[in-house]
Formats: C-alpha cells, sequence, structure tokens
C-alpha cells in the first residue's frame, strides 16, 4: 500500500480487476532498485497504465525515504522473503500464493481504515492513495507542474485530488485582511 501512496498510483495499475487483465499485473520484474546522485530508488515498470495509450509501459520512480512506510525498503524486504521466486512471478501474492486482486486490496484498505478509527470508512477507495500522495505532495510545497508531472497526470485533474482542510480555509481571511491592511 506505500508503494500505491508514494507511487500516487492507481489501484488498477498495482491490482487486476480480473485475471484476463494479465498485462495489468506487476511482476518481479516490474521492480528494479537503483541509484542515481546518491539517491536509491525504486523505478516501477507499469505495462498498463491509463495514461499510456499505446502502452509502452510507463515508469514510476519510488524514492528510498528512510521513513517506517518506505516503499523501496517494504518491497526489497518483500522479494528477500520470496528469493525462490522468477522474475515472471507476481509481485503481490498472499501468502498461500494466491494473486492480490482489486477486491481484494480495496477490503484491506477498508478493513485498515475502520482498525485505525478513521471516520468515514466508506468514503476510502483505491483512488484514496493518488489523493492523500497529491494531498501530501502539495501540503510539502511541491509545485503543481512536478506533482503533475512526477505522478502522470495529463491535465490539471490533480488538482481535484488535492484536500485542503477547512482550517487552512479559514486561515485565509486572516491573510487577506493582513496583506489589504484592513
Amino acid at each position: 500500500m506505500n508503494m500505491s501512496f508514494l507511487g500516487l498510483m492507481r489501484c488498477g495499475e498495482v491490482t487486476p480487476k480480473t485475471m484476463r487483465a494479465d498485462n495489468a499485473i506487476l511482476r518481479i520484474r516490474s521492480v528494479t532498485f537503483t541509484s542515481l546522485h546518491d539517491q536509491d530508488y525504486m523505478p516501477v515498470k507499469l505495462e498498463v497504465s491509463k495514461t499510456d495509450a499505446f502502452r509502452r509501459t510507463v515508469t514510476v520512480h519510488i524514492g528510498r525515504t528512510g521513513h517506517a512506510a518506505c516503499a523501496y525498503d517494504a518491497v526489497k524486504h518483500l522479494l528477500s522473503l520470496r528469493a525462490d521466486a522468477t522474475h515472471n512471478d507476481y509481485l503481490f501474492i498472499w501468502s498461500a500464493g494466491r494473486l492480490v486482486m482489486y477486491n481484494d486490496f480495496l477490503k484491506v484498505i477498508k478493513e485498515l481504515v475502520i482498525a485505525a478509527g478513521i471516520p468515514y470508512p466508506e468514503s476510502y477507495s483505491g483512488h484514496s492513495f493518488r489523493a492523500g500522495g497529491a494531498t501530501a505532495l502539495a501540503n510539502a510545497g511541491v509545485p503543481g507542474h512536478r506533482i503533475k508531472l512526477l505522478r502522470r497526470w495529463l491535465s490539471d485533474a490533480y488538482q481535484l485530488y488535492i484536500r485542503t482542510p477547512a482550517s487552512a480555509l479559514a486561515e485565509c481571511a486572516r491573510l487577506m485582511t493582513a496583506v489589504a491592511k484592513l
């Protein structure tokens, strides 16, 4: 899940809705680990993406954060537990070897939201990772053009994903009067 959040991935880019969507399934070969200018990162190759109309493959670059929720470290650990797997094996499977499907993923999201006591669990979906990621980037001061570029938005639709808390909106009145010197 942290890979979905940090990569602002669509749920359908991480898990298939049906087994017929075989080319949409992340496999072990889909991820690599590399370093550039002292920054470790994990390129994740998506064979199918909504923004890749010609199916040329899209690569999402997820940097190593050193945080407890670091996707780079989590996937590297996952692969160390599956040392006998081949590069064509599915990346995300249950302990019994069954592929994690789209509906399984959504069910786990709901269960975790409920377990955490987060209000309105019904409002969380597969797009919550994109919305949460875009919001986190905006809150961190990342410029809109980078958010758009980093996460494959073709339009300014990314702005619809950014959630602004009521307190930040209320703060605008104070900022406006300070500038206007009312």
